[in-house]
């Protein structure tokens, strides 16, 4: 539902839930996010490419580490969807 491009990945995001991040010069899988309880809508990336955020048809912002592939926080508080 989303893509964001970089000059070293591309993240997608999915109506089942998971954020992808893609190689660009490999072209593999790096990695599979999971947390969001609806579709992911938007996903973009930080401008210094050490951040992905996405948003959801759960109501609510995520924040990723893109060095560590973790997520650092959940930003709660839209009444709808965040696209």
């Amino acid at each position: 539902m989303s893509v964001c491009i970089s000059p070293k990945k591309i993240i997608s995001g999915s109506r089942d839930k998971t954020i992808l991040i893609w190689n660009v010069e490999t072209n593999y899988l790096e990695a599979l996010l999971g947390g969001h309880t609806g579709d992911v809508n938007s996903v973009c990336i930080s401008p210094d490419g050490k951040k992905i955020i996405s948003g959801s048809y759960d109501n609510t912002i995520r924040i990723w580490n893109l060095e560590t592939i973790r997520q650092e926080a959940v930003l709660e508080g839209h009444t709808g969807t965040v696209r």
